[in-house]
C-alpha cells in the first residue's frame, strides 16, 4: 500500500478534528481532544499496555496506564484516537476497515498519532521557518517527545541521519530511507 494516499486522508481527518475543537496552533493536547470528542478517559494501573480503547455503553473510552512522562500519555491517547478514527480515515480512501490487516491498522493509528500531535500543515511551516532546531520545536510542540519531533523532521528531510540516545545508550540510528 502507498502511504501517500493514507497520509493525505489522515491529514484531512486531523484538520477536521482540530477545526471541530477550535485548535488553531500548537500544542495539540490529545487528552483534552479526546474528552471534547466525547471519549471518557480513565487510568488503569493494572493494564499491560500503555493504552487501549473500548466502547462503554456505546461511547468510546480510552484507558491509560499512568506514566510519569506526560508525552507518553499524549502519544498513547493520540494513538487510541487513531484507532477510533480509523473507519473515517478508511472512508476517505475508499477502503473497508474490516479488510485491513491488524498490523496495518496499528501502523495507521501510529501515523495518525504522529500527524495529529504534529499536524502536517503546521509542522511543515515550522520546519521551513525554524529549521531543524529540535529544542525550539519542542518548545512549540510541548505535548510531544523529542524523539517524535526528530522522527517527523526525518519525514520532511529523508536524507537526515538520526541518532537517538536514551539514558546514555544509542536506542535508534537511521536515515529516512
Amino acid at each position: 500500500m502507498c502511504w501517500d494516499e493514507w497520509d493525505q486522508a489522515i491529514d484531512e481527518q486531523v484538520e477536521e478534528i482540530l477545526q471541530q475543537i477550535s485548535v488553531n496552533e500548537p500544542p495539540v493536547d490529545a487528552l483534552r481532544t479526546a474528552r471534547l470528542l466525547g471519549c471518557e478517559i480513565a487510568y488503569d494501573q493494572s493494564q499491560g499496555g500503555r493504552a487501549r480503547q473500548k466502547l462503554l455503553e456505546g461511547q468510546p473510552a480510552v484507558f491509560l496506564r499512568p506514566d510519569k512522562r506526560p508525552e507518553r500519555l499524549q502519544w498513547a491517547t493520540a494513538h487510541e484516537l487513531g484507532e477510533i478514527m480509523a473507519w473515517q480515515i478508511c472512508r476517505k480512501t475508499n477502503a473497508l476497515i474490516d479488510e485491513l490487516p491488524q498490523e496495518f491498522r496499528e501502523q495507521l493509528a501510529n501515523r495518525f498519532a504522529s500527524r495529529f500531535l504534529l499536524p502536517n500543515s503546521w509542522f511543515q511551516q515550522d520546519f521551513r521557518s525554524r529549521g531543524r532546531d529540535l529544542f525550539q520545536l519542542k518548545e512549540r510542540y510541548r505535548t510531544v517527545s523529542h524523539e517524535l519531533i526528530a522522527r517527523r523532521l526525518q519525514d520532511l528531510n529523508p536524507l537526515m541521519l538520526m541518532t537517538i540516545i536514551d539514558q546514555g545508550e544509542v536506542s535508534l540510528r537511521r536515515n529516512g530511507y
